[in-house]
């Protein structure tokens, strides 16, 4: 398996579900600002 999945399934099996979609939310959203910034 490649690294990124491997690092979905440790956060996916290590915290909680909540953490998880947070972390996701948080990554998209500092996303969009850097695209918005280019």
């Amino acid at each position: 398996m490649n690294l990124p999945v491997v690092t979905f399934i440790l956060h996916f099996r290590y915290f909680n579900t909540k953490s998880l979609v947070m972390t996701i939310v948080t990554f998209l959203l500092q996303a969009q600002k850097v695209t918005n910034l280019s």
